[in-house]
């Protein structure tokens, strides 16, 4: 279990935020769990370049200037980020002062710079999916590619696969169980039939810098265009490749995974997230569905050794503007051993 301390940060003055291995932010709207995702973002940032966060090109985010970022109740203007794991007695706090100047970015001190042993947030290695994924495109920029990611918004999903979907190979716990072909395109394929059934990706072209996607339908010969398929396709293929080419131990935050997708498709992408919780990689997903928790409770009462290993993080609105933050484990059976608004609705079915 790690820990996130959020002082002063947009809507928190001071909250701590419960990390696992698989973690779910859920809740009200307006509520505070996308101040935690970029809580994350801001700080995994600030380790890797010396303490400065870009507040508007900081992996994806956009958030005006340091004043915008200031909790409006704080007594002091000072911001301050805390990460800490139980695992490991180093941890990491950062303050950044807000001065009467608007700027674009925050200044932290007390850095310590690069990876601290026994703290997944210190690696260099971050993948992130925003709500904002791209949708159908003719083509895609080829980028470059500090690390194997498909980049914030899925725009680099298409190259992944071009370079290293043929060379690459998935870890057998990430792989769909019983197919042989360990290769990144096969599994990335595998995974498209267990969520969405009627396609996979048949083939990838190279155009200069760019690449061009064509996509097979089930009891269809004929190829078609990435274009030609609905936004769903394109919303799920970045969380399955980001998924299987994930570091061990890293972080792979998703905002909205079942964005555009049908209800059937929302359960079987739950049973893809735990797996890949499973599998090692450290993953926070922000969602708002039903059906998404509903697979997720299914998949882990398949392996009750695995709950403790999930929190569930409920927010809602409190007083003065802070929101309250329920923290939720699973217990024996999937099932919630805490209730809350609006929780019942993911009570396991008879």
């Amino acid at each position: 279990m790690e820990r996130l301390r959020l002082k002063n940060f947009k809507c928190f003055r001071d909250q701590t935020i419960s990390l696992n291995q698989l973690t779910v932010l859920t809740g009200t709207n307006n509520s505070g769990k996308t101040s935690v995702i970029q809580g994350l973002l801001i700080l995994h940032s600030s380790i890797h370049n010396n303490g400065i966060v870009d507040l508007n090109n900081s992996l994806g985010v956009q958030l005006g200037f340091d004043h915008s970022v200031l909790n409006r109740y704080a007594q002091e203007p000072n911001i301050g980020l805390e990460y800490m794991s139980e695992k490991n007695d180093g941890f990491r706090v950062q303050r950044a002062i807000v001065g009467d100047q608007s700027l674009c970015y925050l200044k932290f001190d007390d850095v310590t710079s690069g990876y601290v042993s026994g703290l997944s947030l210190s690696a260099p290695e971050l993948y992130y999916l925003c709500a904002e994924r791209l949708g159908p495109r003719l083509t895609r920029q080829f980028g470059v590619l500090g690390y194997k990611n498909v980049g914030v918004r899925g725009e680099h999903t298409a190259q992944v696969l071009n370079e290293y979907g043929l060379t690459s190979m998935v870890d057998p716990e990430r792989c769909v169980p019983g197919t042989p072909n360990q290769s990144l395109m096969a599994q990335t394929n595998h995974w498209l039939s267990a969520i969405m059934p009627e396609y996979k990706v048949s083939r990838i072209e190279q155009l200069g810098l760019h690449t061009l996607m064509h996509v097979q339908c089930a009891g269809h010969p004929k190829e078609m265009l990435a274009t030609n398929v609905g936004y769903g396709f394109s919303y799920l293929l970045p969380i399955i490749v980001s998924g299987l080419i994930a570091e061990k131990g890293r972080y792979l935050i998703i905002e909205n995974p079942g964005a555009h997708l049908h209800s059937a498709s929302q359960v079987a992408l739950a049973r893809f997230i735990v797996r890949m919780a499973m599998a090692g990689v450290r993953i926070v997903i922000e969602t708002l569905g039903d059906y998404l928790m509903e697979g997720m409770q299914h998949e882990i009462a398949e392996h009750p050794d695995f709950c403790s290993n999930v929190t569930i993080n409920y927010f809602e609105p409190g007083s003065n503007g802070e929101p309250r933050v329920h923290e939720i484990q699973f217990g024996s059976y999937a099932n919630m051993n805490q209730h809350h608004m609006g929780i019942g609705l993911y009570a396991p079915r008879p």
